[in-house]
């Protein structure tokens, strides 16, 4: 039976005051992420994962807040562990986003800086040559700026279709992780736990139980979205969404 793992879809951390720009529904508070980390018995990145085979706990950070350098920061020092960093180079240095400088260093802490695509925008939206750009420009420019190889792909919210399973394919990508909640042994497309403001500690620690009551949550939870999301659209789903929730995805 191939080892199955938990990857965790981490985003902003930190408080109020230090989670500008982020989509407070998807923040975690500094101390329950250092706590997570103390508790969770080490942690390694996809990149890792995947070409030595799969950590019990794999943590991941969609967007590139300015928070991520801190969480970096406390991933190293508490247990040498390593993250991906899926990051939209065209917000890279932007008000409250990770700059340059920060993602160079963050890689020279063993962290792997991953593509989010080029912009922040719904891939499964666009049309394969506008994938192609967003896909192939991302690649291109993280690799030149931080002088690394870029394989894992993470669809800005989770959006993708068929074409951008085949421009992955065929740009070099190794990897693609998405936004569906489960466990992940080694196949090329990689399902994650979303992590929430007022997710518990002990909920993530309890994700690698057989049966997970915060994992089933997120699972059906997932199901009743997906079928939200195709009824309205994506922009009228968004557009719901933001007056329950504040934010966006």
């Amino acid at each position: 039976m191939m080892k199955q793992s938990i990857v965790y879809m981490f985003h902003a951390i930190g408080s109020d005051n230090e989670l500008l720009g982020s989509d407070p529904h998807y923040s975690f508070s500094l101390d329950k992420f250092e706590q997570f980390i103390r508790q969770c018995g080490g942690c390694g990145s996809l990149k890792d994962s995947i070409s030595g085979g799969a950590d019990k706990n794999i943590i991941t950070f969609d967007d590139g807040h300015i928070s991520n350098f801190k969480a970096a920061q406390i991933i190293k020092d508490t247990n040498g562990g390593t993250a991906d960093f899926f990051i939209n180079p065209n917000t890279v240095s932007t008000p409250n986003f990770l700059s340059w400088s920060q993602l160079q260093e963050m890689n020279g802490m063993g962290m792997s800086i991953q593509s989010h695509s080029l912009d922040h925008l719904y891939l499964s939206d666009m049309t394969m040559d506008e994938q192609r750009r967003q896909l192939e420009v991302s690649k291109k420019t993280i690799e030149d700026k931080l002088g690394l190889e870029v394989t894992i792909l993470a669809p800005p919210g989770g959006r993708f279709n068929k074409d951008t399973i085949q421009l992955c394919h065929e740009l070099g990508y190794k990897h693609l992780s998405v936004s569906e909640p489960g466990k992940w042994s080694s196949s090329y497309i990689s399902k994650r736990v979303a992590v929430y403001q007022n997710t518990d500690v002990e909920e993530l620690l309890g994700c690698n139980k057989i049966l997970s009551p915060y994992l089933i949550s997120q699972i059906l939870k997932y199901r009743i979205t997906g079928i939200a999301k195709s009824v309205f659209g994506n922009r009228s789903y968004d557009l719901i969404r933001s007056k329950i929730l504040g934010g966006s995805l």
